[in-house]
């Protein structure tokens, strides 16, 4: 092969490169900045749960979520957490939907719009009483990936919700600042990926693409580097 076609080889693969490492870059100075400029900071810690509550054992919870959907498929998550204040474990079987059962009562565990609003006014202290809250189970530009069903609570204020996980209790602020921000960081870790690609596997392809194309650059970059009687 001609040296001009290793050249040419060499330099667009490398002005692909730069305008990743570029945009890698930029993006991970967004990452060090504090979460206070660009965010609304939670006023409170969640609700610290009384463990001594937690009256039903890993195994029973387990049985009864084997009975609500008569099921011996194999266990893929059971996760003893607080959620509003209330300990449930979370409970999972191979090819079954995520279930809550209370870890006091026993009971199958529903989470509500209302303990959504709940959540949000322990969190953030300072929240109007009156608060609207919608059960969303597909994504959308303010949830564009990530776990589904989700809650979205609003205060009033145009663009801005609270996103609620009834799986973890978890809430965090959405505005279109923070969405804005978010977008640029998750082209940093490959997040934004999640939006193309369902399967995880075609995300783990895509790095090792862009990584196997560096590899060859800097192969073929060294090559060039040797004296000429040694191509």
């Amino acid at each position: 092969m001609k040296i001009g076609l290793w050249r040419k080889i060499h330099k667009w693969i490398f002005i692909f490169l730069g305008m990743f490492m570029l945009m890698w870059l930029s993006t991970a100075i967004l990452m060090v900045v504090p979460k206070t400029y660009w965010s609304e900071v939670p006023t409170a810690k969640p609700l610290a749960p009384d463990y001594r509550d937690a009256t039903i054992s890993p195994a029973q919870a387990l049985d009864i979520y084997r009975a609500a959907f008569d099921s011996t498929a194999p266990v893929k998550q059971l996760i003893l957490r607080a959620i509003g204040g209330d300990l449930v474990y979370l409970v999972r079987l191979q090819g079954l939907p995520r279930q809550l059962i209370s870890a006091s009562s026993g009971q199958l565990f529903n989470f509500t719009g209302e303990m959504a609003k709940t959540i949000v006014r322990q969190r953030f202290a300072d929240r109007p009483a009156e608060l609207r809250v919608e059960r969303h189970e597909e994504h959308s530009t303010v949830y564009p990936y990530g776990g589904l069903p989700v809650y979205l609570v609003s205060d009033g204020r145009r663009g801005t919700v609270y996103i609620v996980d009834p799986f973890t209790g978890n809430v965090r602020y959405s505005s279109p600042l923070t969405r804005a921000r978010n977008s640029l960081v998750n082209l940093h870790d490959f997040s934004a990926l999640g939006i193309i690609f369902s399967d995880e596997k075609y995300i783990k392809i895509a790095v090792l693409a862009v990584s196997t194309i560096g590899i060859l650059g800097a192969m073929v970059g060294y090559y060039l580097a040797l004296p000429r009687r040694k191509r």
